[in-house]
């Protein structure tokens, strides 16, 4: 039976999940948090909500709501903290929004 087979869905694992396969292992969240980060960088027009979520959680910010789609990323172990919208209906983020977030990362030293 093939490995891809056997594994349950991504939402399933806790994240990040790790699976063993034989003398290695893999970390599926980390190459997805590489990839947003990496696309994070390059300011794409697609860019989107779930992809900055994954590299906030990471980064170990939480993500708060405040009132309509106003959303807070706060890190509880550095004190900083973000406020962006949450783009809606697509969740295509704005350049302005990835700018304020680069700048962000950058001053508290994770880009």
């Amino acid at each position: 039976m093939a490995i891809a087979a056997r594994l349950r869905p991504a939402h399933e694992f806790p994240v990040p999940f790790i699976v063993q396969l034989k003398n290695s292992y893999i970390c599926f969240e980390m190459s997805r948090f590489k990839k947003a980060l990496e696309r994070l960088e390059k300011k794409p027009k697609d860019f989107t909500w779930p992809e900055l979520q994954v590299i906030m959680k990471r980064f170990g910010y939480e993500e708060y709501s405040n009132s309509g789609s106003a959303r807070r990323f706060y890190n509880a172990k550095t004190n900083a903290s973000v406020h962006l919208h949450e783009p809606h209906p697509e969740t295509t983020m704005k350049r302005y929004a990835l700018e304020i977030i680069i700048e962000h990362l950058i001053e508290q030293k994770l880009l």
